[in-house]
């Protein structure tokens, strides 16, 4: 809790048993220091080789006592920035999506809200920065989830705070990137009187403007904000969490089983099973258990001004989340153990810095022109000077021209351009970017290189893949943090501002964040309008039929009224046109099919007509044979009837040979 007023104003800045608070920070300071300094020098070394402080000390001396400067020939700085480059490109946004049979009403609220954060706190540049000079340069950053109340002096907002590697100290002993294993974490800020206001609301600020100034305290020594730009010193304030146990009691349903967490002090929860006792009996039953929290302990002046949770309200995480490069947690040593892409470029880049310099000595310690003259020998001496890029060489008058000899160097070794040519290869390849990345293919065939830019590319970022997934964990940790802070501290008004609806019934559930929605990347825009419009214009693409009305009604510009209007006008135009084009289509096929039949129906007659002619032929020629060979009156007559019978069987396959034709032109 914070410290206590009294009528008379503060007794003591300091809460009670802050002593001991203080007592408790120092200890941990003291145990994660030797680890953490270790680590601390070589980030450091590692941001100044990206920021071009290439030369040690000792090797920057030793060039001036030859007369030489200490040139940079920077590689590491464009590497890092091309990395940086395409994460910052390639941006993505975060939402909530429900699970399966989750509320659907609850995360589309939830991801508008943090849309907005996003987007209004500029949380997508803080996180870009945590990614560029955490993972890829000293190799870790730490976000912090903070409440922020420069704007809303009543909810607050949350805030997104970047903190670099020499302001913060973590458990040495911690493995896991969400810190769940981590007991203890520490930040170190140095802010003025107004700004601790700011900071701190729940003290005076008249005891605040009252505190003195002591001077910058003996920890995190390579913290760089101690004094401001006036050299005045500023205030020492510690953020200390640490993990604890508190007592929590459980509910036990006996008659279904169901077990349920109920945050009450013990009183209360005794009062309510009274109650329920007198309406249900011994149905409900209290279990006591003990429950993992973390606590916050924030020291201004060597004072532990306010002890209690955090005022995020989240209670069993720590508001900070790492931003890593690689991280092996089973190695001992810790100059080695955090490190980001920037260190396994430091000795190429050394190296290349070495040859550069050489080269350019050994072309500059030659001469290429100059004089050898006598005092007395020219009128002007300045004018000698003038002439060239040489030096000038005065001998005495009684001196020969011969008796001073130039010393000619030695031309650069071609081994030397060879290794530079080596070098400018070796330094990308291991930083894990291609030439391809640079955007300059190697091939003057641009088709092919085209091509095998794309693979090649795709190919160099999965070596980069591992600062990437570290950075998307990260961010999606982030996110779950940002709504259980949100959950903790903002109103209906402030939800309904924000979102334009009023909060869902499982809005304020205890744990929705963590069952009921998953926090997932999505495109990345402004506000969830916006997101909204990008998947109904893939739905569309994809062939659903998503009405035009509908697209227009979200889309992102200006006067969208007078551009749905005449979107609306031209679908219909081109809806008419369709329908048309179908009514013409149908008219033609029917045309088609009705010319189809006519020919069919020609044909048929046709082959009748030529049968009945052949059976007449026949019938004719019968009965001329019976009245030439005076054959009997029933011998007639059977011929007559198998002449019939043979026409019957020629109509039935002229019937059957029709039928196949008009299925066949139904087909």
């Amino acid at each position: 809790m914070a410290a206590k007023k009294s009528q008379a104003g503060y007794r003591d800045l300091g809460v009670q048993n802050g002593a001991n608070y203080v007592k408790d920070f120092n200890e941990a300071y003291n145990n994660a220091y030797p680890a953490w300094s270790q680590a601390w020098t070589e980030m450091k070394r590692d941001i100044e080789f990206v920021l071009g402080k290439q030369w040690s000390a000792e090797e920057e001396a030793y060039l001036l006592k030859q007369g030489r400067a200490a040139l940079h020939f920077n590689k590491m700085m464009r590497i890092v920035k091309l990395i940086s480059g395409y994460q910052r490109k390639n941006r993505l946004s975060l939402k909530a999506d429900p699970v399966e049979g989750s509320d659907v009403q609850t995360a589309e609220q939830l991801t508008a809200i943090l849309l907005w954060l996003f987007s209004s706190n500029q949380m997508y540049l803080t996180m870009s920065e945590g990614f560029e000079a955490g993972a890829l340069m000293s190799g870790i950053n730490l976000l912090h989830i903070g409440m922020d109340y420069m704007q809303d002096i009543v909810n607050g907002d949350p805030q997104v705070f970047r903190h670099p590697h020499n302001q913060f100290l973590l458990d040495p002993t911690f493995t896991r990137r969400n810190l769940d294993d981590c007991d203890y974490a520490m930040i170190r800020m140095a802010p003025n009187k107004d700004q601790a206001k700011i900071l701190l609301p729940f003290m005076d600020p008249d005891d605040i403007d009252g505190l003195r100034l002591s001077g910058m305290d003996n920890k995190f020594p390579l913290m760089t904000s101690h004094r401001d730009t006036l050299n005045r010193p500023r205030l020492n304030l510690y953020y200390f969490w640490r993990r604890t146990t508190k007592t929590a009691w459980l509910i036990l349903d006996r008659q279904t089983g169901a077990t349920r967490e109920v945050d009450m002090p013990t009183a209360k929860v005794n009062q309510a099973l009274e109650i329920a006792y007198a309406m249900h009996g011994e149905r409900f039953e209290k279990i006591k258990k003990s429950k993992g929290v973390v606590e916050l302990d924030i020291i201004l002046q060597n004072l532990c001004v306010y002890h209690g949770p955090d005022p995020t309200g989240i209670e069993s995480h720590f508001p900070l989340v790492p931003v890593m490069g690689t991280y092996v947690p089973e190695y001992e040593d810790w100059a080695y153990k955090i490190q980001g892409l920037s260190r396994q470029l430091r000795d190429p880049q050394t190296e290349k810095n070495k040859r550069m310099s050489q080269m350019l000595d050994i072309i500059e310690s030659q001469i290429n022109s100059g004089w050898k003259a006598k005092g007395k020998a020219v009128l002007n001496k300045d004018d000698l000077y003038r002439s060239g890029q040489g030096r000038v060489v005065w001998m005495t008058d009684d001196a020969e021209m011969t008796d001073v000899e130039q010393l000619r160097g030695t031309d650069v070794p071609q081994s030397h351009f060879q290794l530079q040519e080596i070098l400018d290869r070796e330094i990308p390849d291991i930083g894990g970017v291609n030439q391809e990345m640079f955007g300059a293919p190697e091939n003057d065939q641009l088709e092919v290189a085209g091509v095998l830019a794309k693979m090649r590319m795709a190919a160099g970022l999965v070596g980069l893949q591992e600062y990437f997934d570290n950075y998307r964990f990260a961010k999606q940790t982030v996110g779950l943090r940002l709504i259980e802070a949100v959950t903790k501290n903002w109103t209906p008004d402030k939800v309904k501002r924000v979102t334009g609806q009023e909060p869902s019934q499982a809005f304020y559930t205890k744990g929705f964040g963590r069952y009921d929605c998953a926090v997932t990347e999505g495109l990345l825009t402004d506000t969830q309008r916006q997101m909204f419009y990008a998947e109904l214009k893939a739905m569309r693409k994809d062939g659903y039929a998503v009405p035009m009305e509908l697209l227009v009604e979200y889309m992102p510009v200006q006067l969208n009224g007078e551009i749905k209007k005449a979107l609306v006008k031209a679908e219909q135009q081109q809806s008419q046109q369709a329908q048309r084009q179908m009514q013409l289509d149908e008219i033609t096929k029917q045309v088609m099919q009705a010319t189809q039949m006519l020919q069919v129906a020609q044909a048929r007659e046709k082959l009748t007509q030529a049968e009945e002619n052949r059976a007449t032929a026949a019938l004719d020629r019968a009965k001329a044979a019976a009245e030439i060979q005076d054959i009997g009156a029933q011998r007639a007559l059977d011929l007559i009837n198998l002449m019939f019978e043979a026409q019957q069987r020629i109509e039935d396959r002229n019937l059957q040979r029709e039928q196949a034709m008009q299925a066949g032109g139904a087909q």
